[in-house]
């Protein structure tokens, strides 16, 4: 199978790399820790204006989960891997030229030298297995 058909294949699908499970759940709780100690804080003391810190530092974490539970780590749409973060980077499947694995990392590399790292531990791991079936049956 020549590299165009390979990526033809997955031109089709839409697939969704997920966050693992265990960090949406924390930054969920440690938001709701840090809202809770910054609501009480505000509570008993709201003339010192740090404490409204605690309550903006609790909705970042809280935001931040929901958009990762919302978004997803990664997106492969259309023939585009796209990583769902700040800022968002997408390349087209068909133009990787390279992918180097570490022990936590995998870099994929395009023919016009942009890279895309992805973190491997931010993956649960029935996402994992289906970006490294991905990964493995791209030709190049």
């Amino acid at each position: 199978m020549d590299r165009k058909t390979c990526c033809k294949n997955f031109n089709t699908m839409k697939k969704e790399i997920k966050f693992t499970k265990r960090r949406l759940n924390n930054f969920f709780y440690y938001g709701s820790l840090w809202l809770l100690l910054g609501g009480g804080a505000v509570y008993f003391d709201s003339s010192f204006s740090l404490n409204y810190g605690y309550i903006v530092i609790g909705v970042l974490f809280v935001g931040t989960s929901i958009y990762e539970r919302i978004k997803k780590y990664l997106t492969i749409e259309d023939g585009v891997l796209t990583k769902n973060r700040f800022p968002v980077r997408s390349i087209k499947l068909e133009d990787i030229t390279d992918i180097r694995r570490t022990y936590k990392n995998c870099i994929l590399t395009t023919i016009e030298g942009k890279e895309l790292k992805i973190n491997m531990d931010l993956i649960e791991e029935d996402s994992l297995v289906e970006l490294n079936f991905i990964l493995d049956n791209l030709d190049f």
